[in-house]
């Protein structure tokens, strides 16, 4: 059974193309649908009675921001409905191994979520880090425990081959869930997905949502 997510980000798209992309993602009964922090209560309306959860993403795309500011961040999303919260690993503190400052900073964005019965997955980026430094940070990130992770933010130019493969590898290198994070555009890279038994997945393009419904059903 797959879990996928949809991810809205087109900020350019004008209010009837935004009502359509998600009514379109509600259509094929995701999971979870990623929306801006402004999106959030307008998608709610549209979602009404299913199930799927409203995700928003937290210190997107680059992972930045102090803790401070990103526990603000986490709170204002809850209070403005999201229901599950999607945050970018503080990328600086990763680079220069300033691991208990990562530690502090996960603890505290779970503590939070945990409170509220939200649930949080974190975002790293195999295009910057090796993977040994991907698997450092799943590792920690397991100690909270945070049990899920995206391999990229899709924000960067990706790849399906080598999202597929740094989803794997750190999957069976830490136990950790992975969620394949980039769009997929033929019935090879369904295929892929099957063979490589990854069945949590983000897409941000409809079309790339259907291939992946239609060759599953």
């Amino acid at each position: 059974m797959s879990y996928i997510e949809y991810a809205f980000y087109e900020l350019d798209y004008n209010d009837q193309e935004a009502k359509q992309a998600i009514e379109n993602a509600i259509a094929y009964s995701v999971d979870c649908i990623c929306v801006p922090f402004a999106y959030t209560k307008y998608c709610k309306t549209l979602i009404k009675d299913n199930k799927i959860k409203i995700a928003n993403a937290i210190d997107y795309p680059l992972g930045l921001l102090d803790s401070k500011t990103r526990k603000e961040a986490i709170i204002n999303a809850i209070d403005n409905g999201a229901e599950k919260i999607c945050i970018v690993l503080q990328n600086n503190y990763l680079n220069l191994k300033k691991y208990d400052k990562i530690r502090q900073d996960i603890k505290l964005a779970y503590d939070i979520c945990s409170e509220r019965n939200i649930s949080i997955s974190y975002y790293l980026e195999y295009r910057i880090f090796t993977h040994q430094s991907l698997i450092k940070a799943c590792n920690i990130l397991m100690e909270t425990p945070v049990d899920t992770v995206y391999v990229s933010t899709g924000y960067m130019l990706d790849n399906v081959e080598d999202n597929i493969i740094a989803s794997v590898l750190l999957r069976e290198k830490t136990g950790i869930k992975t969620i394949f994070s980039t769009n997929i555009w033929t019935k090879k890279h369904v295929e892929l997905l099957i063979k490589n038994k990854i069945d949590y997945l983000r897409f941000s393009h409809i079309s790339s949502l259907s291939l992946y419904k239609s060759h599953i059903s």
